[in-house]
């Protein structure tokens, strides 16, 4: 059986009229996952893409999976970081 995390790419905190970014997710932080998990999925979506580091030699080999969730419509203020926070829910749905 396959273990697996739903990583978010990024550490946000939520203001009244939009978000900051303190960081992205670290390699080391990558390094971590990968070691100990079978499955390393880190959502993605149509609003603000945040790229994780080595990203593309990650989804290469197999190792990381970046599912897109897209949203409709206008996002503002606090609403794209609720976006953005809910998709490690989203993809959860998806994959249960």
């Amino acid at each position: 059986m396959d273990r697996g995390v739903i990583a978010a790419p990024c550490i946000i905190r939520a203001l009244d009229q939009g978000f900051i970014m303190e960081r992205v997710i670290t390699i080391e932080e990558l390094r971590f996952y990968i070691l100990y998990w079978d499955k390393i999925v880190i959502p993605d979506n149509n609003l603000i893409s945040i790229e994780v580091p080595k990203e593309n030699e990650l989804l290469a080999c197999g190792a990381i999976s970046r599912p897109i969730v897209n949203y409709q419509g206008s996002y503002q203020g606090d609403q794209s970081a609720n976006a953005i926070l809910s998709c490690q829910g989203v993809v959860a749905k998806e994959l249960v």
